[in-house]
């Protein structure tokens, strides 16, 4: 009998707001932040195998044991001494380095699946307590999108990131997004340190994880609810984005062009690079993607002929339109 395998659908997430109160005593830093999940996703497929962990991530570097999926693996076999190993395979849809918590998402499904394979050992909440210590992240892919008090709208991330609240909705309204998906990533670490460069002496953290400590959290959680995208479009933001676009300024490049062609926001979800635009529907999705790619090739052929000798210059891979669970078209950008 071939061995049970559990397939998990890891959604990767977009900051719609971003703010950083300041800098904590233990090296991170204290965020308010509203995230939301989208159809974008990697899959993983997690089986029992005799022992050991295997990690099968094709276009992830590093060696596997450094991978967020094997530490979530290990964590949850150790903390149940499970009498078996796992093999995990992933396809990476999500980009690498592209702020949509893909390492994370990836976790999530590995300690989701694991636990299944185990016959469900404990509480689901013992999930989270293992999710804590792999990654600020991690905690708030677990929750199920459908429960007794309604669909999650979105998540408000608190205190390093770790405190996850699941804001709920009876009737849930869709959203949706265009993707501009970058080739080259950005590290979390290194995007938090520019932020500590430019203003971490201005914004010492007080510690505030009651009601609102950033004022401009609400409005975007009240137009996720209601499905207002006018509102969302003008309320998104991210404290990342500057000291980011500093030494990458094709982010502000992509958020201008994504506003010229119809889009009613954009922001740069997480650490980066991957820049979202606000669409009313799948078909203002389309007419913002071609009048994006129009103006883009128009304004950059010039300047890409001049820099073909360079080896390799920040771009944009793809253009992806999402909405809460699924991918609705994409189309590569020359």
């Amino acid at each position: 009998m071939a061995p049970r395998e559990i397939r998990v659908r890891a959604r990767g997430k977009i900051n719609l707001g971003l703010g950083i109160l300041g800098k904590r005593p233990d090296g991170y830093h204290e965020v308010e932040s509203v995230a939301v999940l989208v159809g974008l996703a990697d899959d993983v497929a997690v089986r029992a195998v005799p022992h050991g962990i295997e990690v099968r991530c094709p276009g992830v570097p590093g060696p596997p044991e450094e991978n967020l999926a094997f530490k979530a693996g290990q964590a949850v076999l150790q903390r149940f001494r499970a009498p078996f190993g796992l093999h995990i395979s992933i396809s990476k849809r999500l980009p690498v380095g592209g702020g949509m918590g893909g390492a994370s998402a990836d976790a999530a499904a590995v300690l989701k699946a694991a636990w299944m394979l185990l016959g469900e050992p404990a509480p689901r909440e013992t999930l989270t307590e293992i999710a804590c210590t792999l990654g600020a992240d991690v905690p708030m892919f677990l929750p199920e999108d459908v429960t007794q008090e309604g669909q999650v709208a979105a998540f408000l991330l608190r205190g390093r990131g770790d405190e996850v609240v699941a804001v709920r909705s009876p009737e849930l309204p869709e959203i949706y997004f265009v993707l501009v998906l970058m080739n080259f990533p950005v590290s979390t670490a290194w995007a938090y340190a520019r932020w500590d460069e430019m203003f971490a002496r201005r914004h010492p953290a007080d510690g505030r994880t009651t009601n609102f400590a950033d004022s401009r959290i609400p409005l975007i959680v009240e137009a996720l609810k209601t499905g207002d995208a006018r509102i969302l479009g003008s309320s998104v933001f991210n404290d990342l984005e500057k000291p980011v676009a500093t030494d990458f300024p094709l982010i502000h490049e992509v958020k201008r062009v994504l506003r010229q062609a119809g889009a009613l926001g954009a922001v740069m979800t997480g650490s980066g690079s991957t820049v979202a635009g606000i669409v009313i529907d799948p078909s203002h999705g389309l007419r913002v993607c071609r009048e994006f790619r129009r103006i883009w090739a128009g304004e950059r052929a010039q300047r890409l002929e001049k820099s073909s000798s360079l080896p390799v210059r920040p771009g944009i891979k793809e253009l992806v339109l999402v909405g809460r669970s699924r991918v609705l078209g994409r189309c590569a950008v020359s």
